[in-house]
């Protein structure tokens, strides 16, 4: 699908996008009835309504803005952004001016070709974003259509298989039509597989598992991002209680904060809702998918993305190599050194990808303990007593409780979690960032990144220096909290873990 930039399209006015709109979506109908012989698995309603997320995409839009702005207005404000960015979501980057300035865009932009980053100021949760890409392309939609039919067709092919199995047995075919023989009589279980299968035809089959919700509900999707998972809730809540009566959030979301550290061995952390939304005054309806995400780790997903592309693309490779050398009669030794040297690459890509989310996790966490120290700072300067003995205050350890994401259950140590050495210098790119010397979008693990950052460090003021040291201090106070937080989580995970080998045992 054709998509655009939005300083691309700001130099049309709104009437020249809506056309621009209407001819990439009748590009994407004409390709869905290119492919109608290869989507006949879906029965009529599903193509119909496969066809309606490509139908007048810009009225969708439209919309999904109107319930974006319901859900932020408030008694005193419209709802509208302050700004809308241009934001690179291959590495993202914000369009700036000659000065360095984010450049802003009106309302006018916002088209199902484009990406925008809406920025709010909420009163409760300060900065919000709001980053809505183009639409899943109609290309890539049925691309992935068609494989995970196919990929359900397999899967439940292979449990049955397993369910029937007694040997001796013939291979079951590709695909789910039957193959009579005229030389040998069938076995039980060819039988008993046929039975099962009824007719067996191939599109009946396909239909049969296109009928398992099939049909993607994240052709359109957008992601909403705050500094603090506890931000994530009551943007939930606020949003749900404001959108306007034609959206409304599916029951259920998957939250892979509330997951367990054995659970979530990949340390990414989001929250996905689906909401439908019915058009207004007609019985059409399209979903759209929610991903709320903290805006730190939303540009450490865009990191490990691309390196994830690129894991798969060494991966598929080494994959193919390693067929072709097994079917040669001798193995060729340039190819076994090829393929020493794919899988190495594999592993380096592999382990890059958890290292960008274990430091945005270390990144959030210092991020918080920076608001302790400015929450504490305050109570002092009103000359608040302490709520605990030790000069702890409520409020710094329920936002503590409510905000740390375990990073592992060994024992947090605050004076060293959060400090510099000359060889160290993580830390200092995420006090950086924090402070906006550095943009979210600057990858710390990238080459030169460590003299890039010891020279800005360098320019900071004694004041940013203290600031920062300090940040280890509240690490020190609120040390036994987090060691609680973590002693808690660990017995969740434990007795989780009890109950899945206990389950596993029957």
């Amino acid at each position: 699908m054709k998509t655009y930039t939005p300083d691309q399209l700001v130099i049309l006015d709104s009437g020249q996008i809506d056309q621009v709109q209407k001819s990439i979506d009748g590009d994407a109908l004409a390709f869905l009835d290119d492919k109608k012989e290869e989507l006949d698995f879906l029965n009529p309603e599903e193509q119909a309504h496969l066809k309606e997320y490509y139908t007048d995409t810009m009225e969708k839009y439209r919309l999904l803005y109107e319930a974006v702005v319901s859900g932020f207005a408030t008694p005193n404000s419209t709802g509208f952004p302050e700004y809308i960015y241009n934001i690179n979501l291959k590495d993202g980057s914000i369009e700036t001016d000659r000065n360095g300035r984010h450049i802003s865009y009106s309302t006018e932009i916002l088209a199902p070709c484009t990406t925008a980053m809406l920025h709010y100021i909420n009163s409760e949760c300060n900065n919000v974003y709001v980053i809505i890409p183009p639409i899943k392309g109609v290309e890539r939609t049925t691309e992935k259509l068609i494989s995970e039919c196919i990929r359900e067709y397999k899967t439940e092919r292979a449990q049955n298989l397993e369910k029937f199995a007694e040997p001796p047995f013939e291979e079951e075919p590709e695909l789910p039509f039957p193959l009579k023989t005229e030389t040998a009589p069938r076995c039980p279980t060819a039988a008993a597989l046929e039975d099962m299968r009824g007719a067996a035809k191939t599109q009946q089959s396909l239909l049969n598992i296109a009928k398992k919700e099939i049909l993607p509900k994240d052709i359109y999707r957008l992601s909403i991002t705050s500094k603090y998972q506890g931000d994530l809730e009551e943007l939930i809540k606020e949003l749900e209680a404001k959108f306007p009566p034609y959206i409304k959030f599916e029951k259920g979301e998957r939250n892979l904060y509330k997951k367990n550290l054995s659970e979530n061995t990949r340390n990414y952390f989001d929250i996905k809702k689906t909401a439908r939304i019915t058009i207004p005054n007609s019985n059409r309806t399209f979903y759209i998918e929610f991903q709320f995400k903290q805006t730190n780790m939303f540009f450490a997903h865009i990191r490990s993305h691309s390196a994830y592309e690129e894991y798969r693309i060494l991966e598929a490779k080494y994959l193919a190599l390693k067929e072709a050398e097994q079917k040669r009669k001798t193995p060729h030794p340039a190819n076994r050194q090829k393929l020493q040297q794919l899988k190495k690459q594999c592993e380096e890509k592999k382990e890059l990808c958890l290292k960008i989310h274990r430091n945005a996790v270390h990144q959030s966490n210092l991020y918080l303990m920076h608001k302790l120290l400015w929450l504490d700072d305050n109570a002092r300067g009103l000359h608040r007593q302490p709520d605990f003995p030790d000069g702890k205050y409520k409020h710094s350890v329920d936002t503590l409780k409510n905000n740390y994401i375990i990073e592992s259950y060994e024992p947090f140590d605050g004076a060293t979690a959060f400090t510099t050495s000359p060889d160290e210098y993580l830390n200092k790119s995420y006090y950086l960032k924090m402070v906006g010397i550095l943009p979210e979008s600057f990858d710390e693990l990238g080459k030169n990144a460590k003299e890039h950052v010891n020279k800005a460090w360098n320019n900071l003021t004694p004041a940013d220096i203290k600031d920062f040291s300090r940040i280890t201090s509240m690490a020190v106070k609120y040390q036994d909290v987090v060691r609680g937080i973590q002693k808690q989580r660990r017995m969740l995970d434990s007795a989780a873990l009890l109950n899945v080998f206990a389950q596993n045992e029957r």
